[in-house]
């Protein structure tokens, strides 16, 4: 074999000395059992019936959320925002309209935190009680 060519596969390496100082990495740190609240959103929303549903997959569909929420009450509505530049794809978060703001408080108690559809889910009071108006599709700016 020439000076260029690789060393030959299969070999074991050697392991490099322990340091004397001690020092190991530390150990893997997993998630806390709730996601965190963004900084910009309000400490304490005024309890409702409505719920926020955040860091959804784009995979989840309004059935599974009316699945899972229907456990702890009756569901009267789900919605999950699409984006409409991205070919109708999830943006990730949702509302849900349960039938009191003791089965929210509840479902908050219970599903906050919990893994679904591979992403571990926010839920949190809505801050807003309906939703925004839509807009007009056109620039309502000043006319120049």
């Amino acid at each position: 074999p020439s000076e260029r060519d690789p060393p030959p596969r299969g070999r074991s390496r050697s392991r490099s000395p322990v340091r004397s100082s001690g020092y190991r990495s530390p150990p893997y740190r997993r998630r806390s059992p709730a996601p965190r609240r963004p900084p910009h959103a309000p400490a304490a929303p005024t309890p409702s019936n409505v719920l926020g549903v955040f860091g959804l997959s784009i995979r989840t569909t309004e059935r599974d959320l009316d699945d899972e929420f229907g456990k702890f009450g009756r569901v009267e509505k789900v919605t999950i925002v699409y984006d409409q530049r991205q070919s109708d794809r999830s943006r990730g978060f949702g509302f849900i309209k349960m039938s009191t703001v003791e089965e929210a408080t509840r479902c908050i108690a219970e599903l906050n935190g919990l893994d679904l559809n591979g992403r571990r889910i926010r839920v949190d009071y809505s801050v807003t009680d309906r939703p925004h108006a839509p807009t007009p599709g056109e620039y309502m700016g000043h006319r120049r």
